[in-house]
């Protein structure tokens, strides 16, 4: 799917300010959407690890939607302050639900792979 020019701002304004825009805009009701974690997801090229997905609402009623697929890697700290690194989430969830309410992007579905802690440097760099 190829993005117009407003929704690739959009995201790239999720991906790169998602907690600043989410404190410094109006206050944005809870998350909605439904979040999948998959525990241990099994890999041949690298340890198993958790993935969490998360389907925007209206997802589970099906249709012929198709969706983009938004990958984040460090997927702890993506939707929960309690599983994130540093006590603070991204709230992608959150962002992204305000930016499809204002028009701005699409929904999406949002993959976020976590790392394996110790093992973080050599799985993201060269």
């Amino acid at each position: 799917m190829k993005l117009n020019r407003r929704e690739a701002l959009g995201l790239l304004t999720l991906a790169c300010f998602g907690r600043a825009a989410t404190a410094a805009g109006d206050p944005s009701p809870g998350p909605s959407g439904t979040l999948v974690r998959h525990e241990a997801f099994p890999s041949r090229l690298v340890a198993a690890r958790t993935v969490d997905v998360w389907l925007p609402p209206g997802y589970a009623e099906g249709g012929d939607s198709r969706y983009p697929v938004i990958y984040m890697h460090d997927g702890q700290n993506v939707f929960d302050a309690a599983s994130s690194s540093f006590g603070e989430a991204w709230e992608i969830d959150e962002v992204l639900g305000k930016l499809v309410a204002e028009g701005t992007v699409r929904p999406a579905i949002v993959v976020a792979i976590w790392n394996t802690g110790m093992g973080r440097y050599a799985e993201y760099m060269p």
